[in-house]
């Protein structure tokens, strides 16, 4: 915790109210993957009209790939 406030003291030298007392410091997401879905090209699981995407399927690791994912998927319902 000591090295924590250090380094929010030394930001702050940097970009000054870094070290604002009303600033909210909050820890990382940790996430701990399962297995993944095995899915063909149009997301579509093993089991017939289940489909997966995003973080659900174990497909992607953030939320930029996830949405990238909803995305085709939405162009996929589409066709």
């Amino acid at each position: 915790m000591t090295d924590i406030l250090q380094f929010i003291k030394q930001v702050d030298k940097v970009v000054e109210g870094f070290a604002n007392p009303d600033n909210l410091l909050y820890g990382p997401e940790i996430k701990f993957y399962s297995n993944k879905v095995t899915i063909d090209e149009n997301f579509e699981t093993n089991i017939k009209g289940l489909y997966s995407i995003g973080d659900g399927g174990g497909m992607t690791r953030g939320l930029m790939m996830a949405s990238c994912s909803g995305v085709q998927m939405a162009r996929n319902i589409m066709k």
